[in-house]
């Protein structure tokens, strides 16, 4: 079949709704046990696999145009509207090793960016049977549905209402504000409620001292002035200035102690 007559049997579809239309037909062919589900692939190899052998075929080959629209087509599919979820497609999380779901308190989230929160949130899970989870980069969706799930998963096996609490250590500046925000964004559109978001690193963590030691000065250049003046308006920056403070700034010791007092 030619390009003409494919377009054709997508009703002469834009490349946007093709590429969808083949993403939700792959996820009903595996719901239907026609196409074994993939395991431990990323979205790159389903595309390669699944997407690619068809989209060739209208003459849309160079990978920067396909997998550009593959990467839209399930942001539009899984956050936008909720048609579809990486796990339909065996898409795995890469985040698996830093991600923990608790025991006995799993509606208390404690989550961060960097990687190496995930020493204090291990042994914040072993002792306090909390959810816990170390992206080591922006919030990944796809971490974040199946950390929705399996906490699901377990609030119902303890016959608890799908809602949590969540202890953000992000970064104290705008970037780890949105990602605390985001987080909390991406939990409601896989049916978790966060009942409160609790930003853990702030200037109060840090006696004086070692705050003015801490803290990390913030420019207001180009289009990073708009984002750092509405952050120090919400949240004050460091007393009322575009001060930073990184979450690794506390140590270990800290930011366990925190943890511990937050979950009480």
């Amino acid at each position: 079949m030619g390009p003409r007559a494919l377009r054709g049997a997508f009703g002469g579809a834009s490349d946007a709704r093709i590429m969808r239309s083949l993403l939700l037909r792959l996820r009903d062919e595996i719901r239907e046990g026609r196409i074994e589900q993939p395991r431990g692939g990323n979205l790159r190899t389903i595309g390669y696999r699944y997407v690619l052998p068809v989209w060739s075929r209208l003459d849309h080959v160079r990978a920067e145009v396909w997998y550009t629209r593959l990467v839209r087509a399930m942001r539009r599919l899984v956050t936008d509207w909720g048609e579809l979820g990486y796990r339909d497609l065996g898409i795995s999380d890469e985040n698996w090793e830093t991600r923990r779901i608790g025991t006995t308190r799993p509606e208390v989230i404690a989550f961060g960016e960097d990687l190496d929160l995930f020493r204090v949130f291990k042994r914040a899970h072993e002792a306090l049977g909390i959810t816990a989870v170390a992206f080591g980069r922006g919030i990944n969706v796809v971490t974040v549905e199946y950390t929705a799930a399996h906490v699901l998963a377990r609030l119902r096996e303890l016959g608890r209402p799908p809602r949590v609490r969540l202890l953000a250590f992000t970064d104290w500046d705008p970037s780890g504000y949105d990602n605390a925000h985001v987080f909390q964004r991406r939990l409601a559109d896989f049916g978790v409620t966060a009942t409160s978001l609790e930003l853990m690193v702030r200037p109060d963590a840090l006696p004086p001292e070692l705050l003015r030691q801490a803290k990390i000065p913030m420019r207001r250049r180009g289009a990073m002035k708009v984002a750092l003046d509405r952050w120090v308006h919400e949240t004050g920056g460091i007393d009322g200035e575009p001060y930073k403070l990184e979450s690794g700034a506390l140590g270990d010791r800290r930011l366990y102690e925190l943890l511990v007092a937050a979950v009480g």
